[in-house]
């Protein structure tokens, strides 16, 4: 089965550069780690169908640190870590599975477009998240004049 995206996991000095079509996606640096991890505590409640959050983070530590392997499946085995701080492992991988977002709804299925496969999308899961973190911040890269919707839980009334 023929892949049609390319990706490049540019690895530099410090850090790496994750590409998509040339396009980049994540700038990772031990100056500038792309992920964080935190810590703290929310409170969620709901009158009516109105929500009041609160959230109170105690703890934010970058995860400057990293390793990245080939998997021998076309994909990546990610770890990100702090000394004394948590491990977050993760894989990046190349899939044909049916697309549900909103980017796909003109695009027909591959029973109708004569295609024999999905389109091929980029996943990047992430294992279990190490006991005691649960916030994760993610800096994504974007040119000027772009923006990076969702990727959140939003609570509306």
């Amino acid at each position: 089965m023929s892949n049609p995206l390319r990706v490049d996991l540019v690895t530099k000095s410090d850090g790496f550069d994750l590409e998509l079509e040339g396009k980049l996606l994540i700038q990772h640096s031990r100056k500038r780690p792309w992920i964080e991890a935190g810590r703290g505590e929310a409170d969620y409640r709901m009158h009516r169908g109105n929500f009041k959050v609160e959230d109170r983070v105690t703890e934010r530590l970058g995860l400057p640190e990293w390793s990245a392997e080939e998997d021998g499946a076309g994909g990546w085995k990610l770890a990100f870590w702090s000394e004394g701080g948590p491990r977050l492992e993760a894989r990046l991988s190349l899939r044909r599975e049916a697309r549900r977002g909103p980017e796909d709804r003109d695009v027909a299925p591959a029973s109708e477009s004569g295609r024999s496969e999905a389109p091929a999308s980029l996943f990047l899961d992430f294992g279990p998240c190490p006991e005691g973190w649960n916030r994760w911040y993610f800096s994504l890269h974007a040119e000027p004049g772009e923006s990076v919707w969702g990727c959140g839980e939003q609570f509306s009334h």
